[in-house]
């Protein structure tokens, strides 16, 4: 493996006529539901907390309202690192590569696909490495969906405390990435941005689904269709989600958002 001093690890996919999503140690990392193609990359150090093995689930499923993978579509994985000290693109260290096989002998409703690759990185984040596992508390999605509730509500009339529930995350993500960032600066920016492009909180909705990651220790709320509690739109009909992914440092302690 490279010495690399910031090693920045990111996932390239080429993808035809499917859909799929990809988990970072039990952690959504990224993923393409609407059919077609797609040919990008996606970077993923911020769903890595310290050096060694890392978990890599892969869920390749079929198009919208079909039950299994058309015979020509494809999806292609790659993860690799570069030193983003140097910025030396042409340097890649490849950890993994995944292809969906050939469907000519066989249908796949889906394919899963879980694995691992190493990486070596200079920091060691908390995360939810030690966090409470959540499928052992009792009515765990109704506590879970009154701190999504709470969240809607500042996002509505207090953005600057719904700021400090996010600042855990901001400086683990900025650490895995190398940043040096004004998250409260960058936070307010990021309002202006919405405020301007006229984009409008929409209302919490009437019914979620709850699911756990992080082996046990995360939980993420969401509408029944997969959208984020904190889900925007405009009279354009452009969209924006900010992702909350939440966890318990203790039984008794409150949520906070992790990632």
């Amino acid at each position: 493996m490279p010495n690399f001093k910031k090693p920045y690890f990111v996932i390239d996919f080429n993808k035809s006529i499917c859909n799929f999503e990809i988990l970072i140690n039990d952690i959504p990392a990224f993923k393409s539901m609407d059919g077609g193609s797609l040919a990008s990359h996606y970077p993923i150090n911020q769903f890595i907390l310290e050096s060694g093995s890392q978990n890599i689930s892969i869920r390749v499923l079929p198009l919208s309202g079909e039950t299994v993978l058309r015979k020509d579509s494809y999806l292609k994985i790659k993860v690799h690192s570069f030193d983003s000290e140097t910025q030396d693109y042409e340097n890649l260290n490849e950890v993994y590569q995944y292809e969906t096989p050939s469907y000519e002998k066989q249908e796949y409703p889906t394919i899963l696909i879980t694995d691992s690759f190493n990486a070596k990185v200079p920091f060691n984040l908390e995360g939810w490495k030690n966090s409470v596992v959540l499928e052992n508390i009792p009515e765990i999605e109704k506590q879970a969906a009154s701190f999504y509730k709470k969240l809607h509500q500042l996002a509505q009339k207090d953005t600057e405390s719904l700021f400090n529930f996010f600042s855990e995350k901001f400086a683990e993500v900025d650490e895995a990435l190398y940043l040096k960032t004004d998250n409260k600066k960058e936070w307010q920016s990021f309002l202006n941005q919405l405020s301007q492009e006229d984009f409008v909180l929409q209302p919490f909705p009437h019914s979620i689904k709850t699911n756990l990651y992080g082996f046990g220790k995360v939980v993420e709320s969401t509408s029944l269709v997969g959208n984020s509690i904190l889900y925007y739109k405009n009279k354009e009909g452009d969209e924006f989600s900010l992702p909350v992914l939440i966890h318990k440092k203790r039984k008794d302690s409150d949520f906070e958002i992790i990632r």
